[in-house]
């Protein structure tokens, strides 16, 4: 009978462990993704069809969400411009048109406003029923200061920001925000950590506003956590790897942030709910969002389905033994 039940324990292990391999290894390669980087940059030449199939056509997964925006939007400027696309898996929807950034009430710029060192070249999302993956391309990864100040009017970190996410749980939406790189509030005095994932953090507006005390983008409303204001930690909930790519672009180096998020710590998302990602240079001189697709069920924690089940078995098997 012992034997029994053992076999019955190990087999119920078998059964509801997690599968070992992450579908993409964190380590800032974005080369496990299939995304031909080398021929997807246009240099600021008009943007070919090969430039943009390097985007996409190699991708491993149908489930992968996506958005390009290289450089300036070909529709909206004649020069420094790039593919402009978005789609999932390997097919292309549609071209994705850039808006344009207002500086108050009297400056007109084109995405990235003041060029090559500001842009976001594109955004990946994918999962399985364990994690949430994201793959960011930028052509900035400047080091955080101790405190933010300002020279001629200029917040003096213009670096990436940090990554928000809406997701519909059981009890309704919520908001969380993922630190890409640690970094200060203003007076330097409290810090927010790379990987830390909080719900519901409050948000620096661009640090032209939220610094200097200058009018900013009107269209950019998060691209910090706040640190004095971050909401609820959620403990060992993410990874995030940042590397130099082995492409520069118009120049300028590229950099690739990889982030892989536990299902089970951000509120269940469901198989087929949508919600949306955003992500900024702190600056606000360039964002980029898209609406993604959650294509799995989450698997509970192992030890979730484990014990209850073994507590079911065991207790199954002693009230059997005490009528024997």
């Amino acid at each position: 009978m012992k034997c029994k039940f053992a076999m019955l324990l190990v087999t119920l292990i078998f059964i509801v462990s997690p599968a070992m391999a992450d579908k993409y290894v964190i380590d800032g390669d974005i080369s496990d993704w299939g995304v031909d980087l080398a021929n997807g940059f246009t240099n600021g030449q008009y943007p070919t069809d090969a430039n943009e199939k390097a985007w996409y056509t190699g991708l491993k997964y149908n489930t992968v969400d996506w958005v390009v925006e290289d450089n300036r939007d070909p529709s909206l400027s004649s020069d420094y411009i790039g593919v402009h696309i978005y789609g999932v898996g390997t097919t292309k929807t549609s071209t994705y048109s850039e808006k344009l950034l207002h500086f108050g009430t009297t400056t007109i710029a084109y995405q990235p406003s003041g060029g090559e060192g500001w842009d976001i070249e594109a955004l990946y999302f994918d999962d399985d029923e364990y994690y949430l993956y994201f793959a960011i391309v930028v052509s900035n990864n400047q080091l955080v200061p101790d405190s933010f100040s300002c020279s001629n009017g200029q917040p003096n970190y213009l670096g990436p920001g940090d990554l928000y996410l809406s997701v519909l749980t059981d009890s309704g939406w919520k908001e969380y925000g993922v630190v890409i790189k640690s970094h200060p509030n203003i007076d330097g005095d409290k810090w927010v950590y790379q990987g830390e994932v909080y719900e519901n953090p409050s948000w620096y507006d661009d640090l032209y506003e939220q610094v200097c005390g200058r009018t900013g983008w009107n269209e950019v409303e998060k691209t910090l956590i706040d640190p004095e204001n971050p909401g609820a930690n959620i403990p060992n909930a993410a990874e995030v790897a940042i590397a130099q790519a082995p492409v520069s672009d118009n120049e300028y180096p590229n950099y690739i942030i990889e982030i892989k998020i536990d299902r089970t710590k951000i509120g269940y998302p469901k198989q087929g709910a949508q919600g949306p990602v955003e992500f900024a240079v702190s600056c606000g001189n360039d964002y980029i969002e898209k609406e993604i697709t959650y294509n799995y069920n989450t698997i509970p924690e192992f030890t979730a389905i484990f014990i209850p089940a073994a507590i079911i078995i065991g207790s199954f098997y002693y009230f059997r033994m005490r009528r024997q």
